[in-house]
């Protein structure tokens, strides 16, 4: 299948030039550009990664928790315009692939809840 893996996740770039990362936050990109980003990727069929590692078990290799709250504002503007998910654990061995757990429901591609 085709997906855009990890978009937004630049843990080394944080890590050498927190002032640029900050920068490239997810919150910052124009509303059209999110427009345009979500309706070509429900057009062509394509999947976004909802990366586990950095954003759900270690948010501060990427600024924390405001990068968090950007990227997951994101991934919410992404789900209501239709965009699919694809969960990503980034496991590098066996026992990391648990991480999808952490995945929050609406990256399932799953109908909301009501409650």
């Amino acid at each position: 299948f085709d997906m855009v893996a990890h978009p937004f996740i630049y843990a080394l770039l944080y890590r050498q030039q927190p002032l640029l990362a900050s920068s490239l936050r997810p919150h910052l990109l124009p509303e059209s550009l999110k427009r345009e980003l979500a309706e070509v990727l429900v057009r062509e069929s394509t999947a976004f990664e909802v990366h586990c590692r950095d954003v759900f078990i270690r948010p501060e290799n990427l600024g924390g928790d405001g990068f968090v709250a950007s990227y997951t504002s994101l991934l919410l503007t992404m789900a209501e315009m239709g965009v699919s998910f694809v969960i990503g654990s980034d496991a590098h061995r066996l026992a990391q692939i648990g991480r999808t757990s952490l995945a929050p429901d609406w990256s399932r591609n799953q109908p909301p809840r009501l409650i």
